[in-house]
C-alpha cells in the first residue's frame, strides 16, 4: 500500500513536515506504509516574489493535477491520497479529473486552499474504500481565513469546509497553517485510522476517563473522526485521544495514547 502526499506552496525542503509525520507514524505502528511525496514546483524564479509565486502556482493547479493523475493511475496497489493547502487544491481537481481511482484506499485533504463555492460534481463520485476526511481550521488558520479570503474574496475549503460533501466528512480543527502547531499535529491520529483497517494493531488499551464529567467544549480538542454517533478526538497539548459522546452533554468514554485501542472500544459498545 502506498500513501502519496500532495505538498503545499512554498515548500522548499526535500520533504514536507506532513510528510514526514506520515513516514515516523506508519514506523511507531510498525506499518508497512510505502510514502511518496509528490514534488511540484512552487516557486520558478525569485522565492522573494511570494505574492507573485502564489498566484502563478495557483494558476498551474489544473496542469498540476494532470500530472497526479498520471502518476496515480498507473499504481498497482491501494493507495491513500493527501493533500495540504495548495496540494489539497491539485489534489481535488485530481480527483474531479479522474473520480474512478479503482484502488483508492482514503482521501485526506488537510487546510484545502481552494474556493469553496467551486462546484465540484465529480468529486461527489469517488468512492474510496474507507475514508474521505476534510479536515478544516474555522478560527485558527488565520491563513486561509484571513490572507486567502482578502486575497480571493472567497471562502476556502479549508475554513469552513466543503459545501457539498458527498462522501467526504468536514471535521473541524483547531490547526494553524503551517509547522507543529499546523494540520501535522493530526498525523498521528489520521495514520492510526488508517492503519486500524489493516489489522494494524497497538500495544496501548483504551481506559476510562480519568474524570467521567461533562467535559464541555475546549479549544484543545481536534476531531478526527465520527463513528457511530461517537467522535474521536486528539489533544492538542497533551497528544492523547479520547472518545466523546456525540450531541448533547459531552462525556468522555475512553482515552488512550494511541487511536487504535480506541476505535475497538467503539466497534464493542452496543449499536
Amino acid at each position: 500500500m502506498k500513501l502519496i502526499h500532495v505538498h503545499g506552496f512554498s515548500e522548499l525542503g526535500q520533504e514536507s513536515l506532513i510528510t514526514n509525520q506520515y513516514r515516523k507514524f506508519a514506523k511507531e505502528l510498525h506499518w508497512d506504509l510505502e510514502i511518496q511525496e509528490f514534488k511540484w514546483n512552487t516557486l520558478e524564479g525569485n522565492p522573494t516574489k511570494l505574492v507573485a509565486n502564489f498566484h502563478e502556482s495557483e494558476r498551474r493547479i489544473k496542469e498540476v493535477a494532470v500530472r497526479l493523475v498520471e502518476a496515480v493511475a498507473v499504481e498497482k496497489e491501494e493507495v491513500i491520497l493527501s493533500g495540504h493547502s495548495l496540494g489539497g487544491a491539485i489534489l481535488l481537481e485530481a480527483l474531479e479529473l479522474h473520480p474512478n481511482f479503482s484502488k483508492l484506499h482514503s482521501v485526506i485533504l488537510l487546510g484545502v486552499a481552494y474556493p469553496q463555492k467551486n462546484t465540484l460534481s465529480q468529486v461527489q463520485h469517488i468512492a474510496p474504500r474507507y475514508y474521505a476526511l476534510n479536515y478544516h481550521a474555522p478560527r485558527w488558520d488565520l491563513v486561509l481565513n484571513q490572507v486567502y479570503f482578502n486575497a480571493k474574496g472567497c471562502t476556502a475549503v479549508g475554513t469552513n469546509g466543503l459545501l457539498n460533501a458527498g462522501v467526504f466528512e468536514n471535521m473541524k480543527v483547531n490547526c494553524t497553517h503551517s509547522g507543529y502547531t499546523g494540520y501535522s499535529r493530526l498525523i498521528p491520529g489520521i495514520v492510526g485510522l488508517l492503519a486500524h483497517p489493516q489489522g494494524t494493531k497497538s500495544s496501548e488499551k483504551a481506559k476510562k476517563p480519568w474524570q467521567p464529567i461533562a467535559i464541555g467544549n475546549t479549544g484543545d480538542w481536534d476531531d478526527l473522526r465520527h463513528l457511530n454517533g461517537h467522535i474521536v478526538q486528539r489533544n492538542c497539548i497533551t497528544g492523547y485521544f479520547r472518545v466523546i459522546e456525540a450531541g448533547g452533554v459531552h462525556r468522555a468514554r475512553f482515552y488512550s495514547k494511541s487511536v487504535i485501542p480506541l476505535l475497538d472500544a467503539i466497534e464493542g459498545l452496543p449499536k
